[in-house]
Order: structure tokens, then C-alpha cells, then sequence
């Protein structure tokens, strides 16, 4: 009888296990994949809204440097301003992509100039991101989290 109650959550478990939905990993990634690669295009074009499509209505980035800045709608007001100021170039290559329910991590990283409209010098940049992706009620993915910094040493003068 002590036996028959260690077999059956047993084997409960592993009948919830086996009918519950498979997750198609590659499936995800590729879409995430993606939607990486859409960052640079719509970054390149200075489109906001394509830009923004692939954003979560609560998502944050944590930008280095600046304000934590928190929504849609405050990140579409900080891409317009830095659209209206930049052009962009980037690229960014994703380390891994990692699906664990309905979140995916990526880590990479982006690299890239910003030029200003106004004139002068590309400023080059190499960075490192972590986005965090939540899947929607709709299947598609959208980028809660952003977070991003630097790769370069910070400058340092020598005569301090």
C-alpha cells in the first residue's frame, strides 16, 4: 500500500509531462532571431513605430549612463528625440537565446556608429545587451527588458 502512494504522484507527474504543450525551441529562436535583426533595420531607417513594433506595452530599458526608462510610450518619445538627432548604424549578434516558457533571455553583442544629423563625427560604439523577450496572448514575442553597456574601458587621462 506505501508504494501504491509513491506510484501514483509518480506516475501523475509523468502523464502531466507527457501531454502537456511542446514548446518548439527552434521555432522561438528563429523569431527572436529576428526580431534582433529588425532592431538594426528599423534603427537604420530612424522608423520609430517599426522600431517599436517588436516592444512590450511594460517594457524598460536600462540604458547606461541615463534614466531607467520605463513604457512604450516614454521609449517612443526617448527613439524619437534620438532618431531626430542620429543616424543610426548597428548590428547586433546574439550569444544565446535562451527559451524558458514564455520568456527567452539573449545576450550579445551590438556594434555600431551614431552620426549626427547635424554634422561631425561617427561615434563608434561596442556593446554588450541582455534583452528579455515575453511571449504575448497574440504568440508573438515582444522585448520586456533591455539593458546595455559598453565593452570599451572606460577612458581614463593620464594626467589626474
Amino acid at each position: 500500500m506505501r508504494k501504491l502512494f509513491l506510484v501514483i504522484p509518480a506516475l501523475s507527474l509523468m502523464l502531466i509531462f507527457a501531454c502537456a504543450e511542446k514548446i518548439d525551441i527552434e521555432v522561438n529562436v528563429d523569431a527572436i532571431q529576428k526580431l534582433e535583426e529588425e532592431f538594426d533595420i528599423t534603427a537604420a531607417t530612424g522608423d520609430v513605430e517599426g522600431n517599436l513594433s517588436a516592444v512590450a506595452n511594460d517594457a524598460v530599458y536600462m540604458q547606461p549612463n541615463g534614466p531607467i526608462i520605463t513604457g512604450k510610450d516614454a521609449i517612443r518619445a526617448f527613439m524619437i528625440s534620438s532618431f531626430d538627432q542620429f543616424n543610426f548604424e548597428s548590428k547586433h549578434s546574439p550569444e544565446t537565446i535562451n527559451v524558458v516558457g514564455n520568456w527567452a533571455i539573449v545576450h550579445g553583442n551590438c556594434k555600431g556608429s551614431v552620426t549626427p544629423k547635424l554634422g561631425g563625427d561617427a561615434i563608434l560604439f561596442n556593446n554588450k545587451y541582455l534583452h528579455i523577450y515575453r511571449i504575448q496572448s497574440d504568440e508573438t514575442w515582444k522585448l520586456a527588458r533591455s539593458i546595455w553597456n559598453s565593452n570599451d574601458p572606460f577612458p581614463v587621462e593620464e594626467n589626474l
